[in-house]
Formats: structure tokens, C-alpha cells, sequence
């Protein structure tokens, strides 16, 4: 999926008009990564889902339902306390990244008007939702990231929240993206494109380097080049609302659904099919292909859960198996152990064996004896 920047800050613009000015009426976590906001506004209550999930990460509008969990996750709870009830002043894109940041306006317990901010970061494996106060500090967020040498930052309750660190430039700064492009000295336009510029992706950085009539396999651009992709980029960034915006998904030979774009892109050789709006493309792929992610996760839970229990019954059962075996004689020991008990006073220690009338079956049994131990303790 292009879950890029250029799709993202389209599809933001687009819940802007739709969300903005609505109140938060109810919130739900029926995943432990996918939270549910119900808002309603301009007359209409709107599902908005916005899921961290690593292999699918998204934020769009709905109108599946799903079942919550028994008890609410504390994360969930935190929301309800804080937003729940709140109205959303704000909708964009930050720092020209996949980061969308929310600004909420509720109150706390005293009815005291109180600015929130909810950023929900779709960045593949490192997706978060962090509840963030007016001063800038974390209250919570879907996943606590604890101080480590191999993190960039940390992500706790009353620490700073800080953007994630980034070299690229930004799309929409065309003097920026032409320097990087001038810089460029051939070889893969694609690759370079995908590596300067933040927020990109492959399928999307093929496609402008497309539109702006060159070829990914390139030689160094020409200044009249570099403009020209800037520009593509630019306008890219830019393109709800104007009249390249034509919202679309693509689907395979198969068809299964691939991806969602702005606007067609015909490289990619999928099958492409309008939607009314970017959010309608983005449900109808990133729905089918969470459902079958979510199977396939939950699949494998529950084969791990079987096998578990297989192998753990298969050792419990050879146990059982190995005791039976053990105890094959355990009726004629018990037997003899009788026997010995009856005859006590006709043995003596240091007997390796004694011959006694078995009542049990009417004849005589020879039973042996350890001859270090007490005829009791043979017995």
C-alpha cells in the first residue's frame, strides 16, 4: 500500500472537511492496536479507524463494525477520560511526515476547557497513537517505548514528545527537493527520489519521476529537469482539491485488492477503479487486506495454542504409559506383600527366598527376598 505522505495528506485534507468541528462521542478498542472514534458532525456520525498495526497501518472512515473486547484496555480508558466528549478543532499533517496530528478540544473534571493533541504516527513497524497535553508532554500512547541504545527516542507517559528524527526534505520545498535532485549524478532516479525525499515510497516516487517525462535508469538532470520533478512532487503533496485529484484503488489479475492512489497511477499495471473519495479507496483495500492479515495472525495463535497442548498432553500421556508399564505386577506384589505379612513369624533375615501357602489362588508361590532387609521390610 502507498501509505506515503503524498496519500496521507490527501486523505487528511479529506477528513478535515468531513471531521473538523465534530464531537467525539464514543471511542472503542476492539483490537489491541485499532482504536474506533465515533464523531459526529455536519449532521452525521462518522466512524473513524485508526489502526498501528505494523503491516497495515491506516486512518480512514468506516462503516464496518467490529466487537469490543470485554474489558476496556487501559489505553482506551485513558482516551475516554481525556477526549471522549471533546470536540476536533484540527486535522494535518506534521513535519511533512507520515504523521497525522489531531487537536482536540474537551474538558477535564472541574469543566475546565482543555487543548489535547493526538498523534497517530503510520510508519510501518514503529505505527504509534500518542495522547499528547497542551504543554507538548505524553500522557499515553498505544505503545510505551522505554529508553534503549538502539532507539531513536523514547515514548512514556510525562516525557516530552519529540517527532521522530528525520534527514530527508520535505515535499512540498521545492528549492530543497531541486538540490537534492541537482546533487544527483545517475543511476537508479527511483531509488534516489525514494531515499531524498521523506514520506516517499517506490510506487509513488516511480510515478512522479513518470509524470515529469523521465526515465527511472537516468543520467544527472538538467536544471530545467529538477524543477520539473520538484514541481511533480509539489503538486503531488498538493493534489486534493485540485483537478488531478481522482481518488482510485487497483486490483490484480486475481482480483484481489493491491493499493489505493490520489489520483491513477498507471505504471503499476493494476486494473484501477474510481471511489468518490480517497477514504472510500483506502477502506475498501486496507479492510480486506487487515481481515485477512488479522486471520492469518490469529491462525497461527491458535495452531501455536494446539500444538502446545498436543505436545504437552503426548508427554503426560507416555508418563501415564511408562506408569502402567511399572506397575504390570503391582496386583502380584501387593499379593505377596500380604502373604509375607501373614507369615511373618516363620521368616528370618538373611532368607533369599521362602515358599508360603497363597490363599488367594489355593497353592503354594515361592516369593524372593532381599536378603539384607527385615522380613517387615520385605514385606
Amino acid at each position: 500500500m502507498p501509505q506515503d505522505v503524498l496519500t496521507l495528506n490527501a486523505l487528511t485534507e479529506e477528513l478535515h472537511d468531513v471531521l473538523v468541528g465534530g464531537r467525539i462521542d464514543r471511542i472503542t478498542q476492539p483490537e489491541k492496536d485499532e482504536v474506533c472514534m465515533y464523531v459526529r458532525a455536519h449532521g452525521s456520525t462518522h466512524c473513524l479507524v485508526i489502526s498501528a498495526n505494523p503491516n497495515a497501518p491506516r486512518m480512514h472512515l468506516t462503516t464496518t463494525k467490529k466487537d469490543n473486547p470485554y474489558a476496556a484496555p487501559a489505553f482506551l480508558m485513558h482516551l475516554r477520560r481525556h477526549i471522549a466528549g471533546g470536540s476536533i478543532e484540527d486535522m494535518r499533517v506534521v513535519n511533512c511526515d507520515r504523521i497525522v496530528r489531531m487537536d482536540i478540544l474537551g474538558r477535564n473534571e472541574m469543566h475546565d476547557a482543555v487543548s489535547m493533541h493526538l498523534y497517530v504516527e503510520l510508519m510501518g513497524r514503529y505505527s504509534n497513537i500518542i495522547a499528547v497535553d497542551a504543554e507538548g508532554v505524553i500522557t499515553d500512547a498505544l505503545r510505551r517505548i522505554p529508553p534503549a541504545e538502539n532507539q531513536l527516542r523514547a515514548v512514556l507517559p510525562h516525557l516530552k514528545y519529540s517527532l521522530p528524527p528525520r534527514s530527508k526534505v520535505d515535499p512540498d520545498e521545492v528549492d530543497a527537493v531541486q538540490d537534492v535532485l541537482a546533487a544527483f549524478a545517475g543511476g537508479d532516479l527511483v531509488k534516489y527520489l525514494f531515499g531524498q525525499v521523506a514520506g516517499m515510497v517506490n510506487v509513488s516516487a516511480n510515478q512522479l519521476v513518470s509524470s515529469a517525462g523521465l526515465t527511472r535508469q537516468s543520467g544527472a538532470l538538467s536544471a530545467e529537469e529538477c524543477h520539473r520533478l520538484a514541481e511533480a512532487v509539489r503538486r503531488a503533496f498538493h493534489v486534493y482539491g485540485t483537478e488531478d485529484y481522482a481518488p482510485c484503488y487497483g486490483t490484480n489479475d486475481a482480483g484481489e485488492y493491491v493499493d489505493y492512489y490520489p489520483f491513477p497511477y498507471p505504471g503499476t499495471g493494476y486494473c484501477l477503479t474510481p471511489t468518490p473519495t480517497l477514504n472510500e479507496a483506502v477502506r475498501v483495500c486496507s479492510e480486506a487486506k487487515d481481515k485477512a492479515l488479522r486471520l492469518k495472525a490469529n491462525g497461527r495463535h491458535v495452531a501455536t495454542v494446539i500444538g502446545n497442548a498436543i505436545k504437552k498432553n503426548e508427554k503426560l500421556l507416555a508418563i501415564a504409559q511408562q506408569k502402567l508399564v511399572d506397575c504390570a505386577d503391582y496386583e502380584t506384589l501387593r499379593i505377596d506383600g500380604e502373604l509375607l505379612t501373614t507369615n511373618l513369624y516363620r521368616l528370618s533375615r538373611g532368607q533369599a527366598q521362602v515358599t508360603l501357602y497363597d490363599y488367594y489362588h489355593d497353592c503354594d508361590v515361592t516369593i524372593p527376598l532381599d536378603a539384607t532387609l527385615s522380613p517387615s521390610e520385605n514385606a
